[in-house]
């Protein structure tokens, strides 16, 4: 069954329309997708931001209006509000309702926006004279690499924990090989003096942090002036493929090396749609009762650092290793936002 939508003002009826009234979003939301709605409803704002239909300080209905035009539950509109704000595409003040950020990511998602029309224009015109669309991206991707490359950013990710610090700054520096990537515990940078943190956090473009950290992390930015990218980081589709087909019905263990593991990887897996038919058992690799533990589950999900470990205390038991992937969407914005500080940074550097 399609939920409702609503659709946004042409531009310039927006422009007309009364400053500070709500903008209309374009959003049409179906629950036979087996996509979760607020997902539908997530991505369909970031690409409203994106080719410019929503643009910075454009006020938003309230949780109540699109819940009802959707014909949802409103805690999933009021889900959907929370994660873009805590992604950056949203600010949300008491008495001010909630409007588009201009921050980081509108900047990034903007700037991805218009790059895809020009790709888009592009394509249809060489379709149009003879061309496939492999022989265009294989000449594109040519060009691309004949040219000087863009300008490398400095970029420091910043965790909470150590072993998840180390997967961040590996995986961004693969994604952007030409940068400069360092990393902070946030613990170092919340205990060090005012002036210790300036001088650590100095010369940097922009910060990544993980989704759950951003709430400490926002106030140490801050002082900075630093911006800020949120990166997600969730299981891989494997993982998720393994953990559907392999735990249903299951008294499920979730394992990792440290105790704050298990309720995140928990929680991220249910942002992916995993349910379980019993709450999982959480432990990490270090506690006394571990075998015991593992002893009452049928099925083991286990972080890539304890996969090792458990291998001979539960024989027999299916152990599925949590592979983790930044999503798409923050690689992404990774790269345009690392092209857009680069140009900002050499606006006479056209790249040739």
């Amino acid at each position: 069954m399609e939920a409702g939508s609503m659709t946004i003002r042409s531009r310039q009826d927006r422009d007309a329309a009364e400053v500070g009234s709500p903008v209309e979003v374009n959003i049409a939301v179906s629950r036979t997708l087996g996509i979760p709605l607020a997902t539908q409803i997530r991505d369909q704002i970031v690409a409203a931001i994106s080719v410019g239909d929503l643009r910075p300080g454009d006020r938003l209905p309230t949780i109540r209006q699109l819940a009802e035009f959707l014909d949802i539950n409103r805690n999933t509109v009021a889900q959907v509000y929370r994660l873009l704000e805590a992604e950056g595409y949203l600010s949300t003040r008491a008495g001010g309702g909630t409007t588009v950020a201009a921050g980081a990511a509108t900047v990034a998602a903007t700037v991805a926006g218009a790059l895809r029309e020009i790709v888009t224009q592009a394509l249809r015109r060489a379709e149009a004279a003879g061309f496939t669309a492999r022989e265009f991206a294989e000449l594109a991707y040519y060009q691309a690499a004949a040219r000087t490359a863009v300008p490398a950013a400095r970029i420091l990710v910043i965790d909470e924990y150590q072993g998840e610090l180390d997967f961040l700054r590996t995986t961004v520096s693969q994604t952007l090989p030409d940068s400069v990537v360092d990393a902070a515990l946030l613990a170092h940078l919340q205990r060090a003096d005012p002036a210790q943190r300036a001088q650590r956090l100095a010369g940097f473009d922009f910060a990544v942090v993980a989704f759950y950290s951003l709430d400490q992390a926002q106030p140490v930015l801050a002082e900075a002036d630093l911006p800020l990218l949120a990166a997600g980081i969730g299981p891989s589709l494997h993982s998720l493929r393994r953990i559907t087909e392999e735990c249903g019905g299951k008294q499920v263990a979730i394992v990792c090396t440290e105790p704050e593991g298990p309720p995140r990887m928990e929680a991220s897996l249910r942002r992916a749609g995993i349910t379980f038919s019993s709450a999982p058992r959480h432990a990490h690799v270090h506690q006394d009762n571990l075998t015991a533990v593992l002893a009452s589950c049928e099925a083991i999900i286990a972080s890539q650092g304890s996969t090792d470990a458990l291998t001979d205390l539960a024989p027999g038991t299916p152990i599925i290793t949590y592979s983790r992937l930044l999503s798409d969407e923050t690689l992404a914005t990774l790269r345009t936002y690392t092209e857009y500080v680069a140009r900002r940074r050499n606006p006479t550097d056209t790249g040739t």
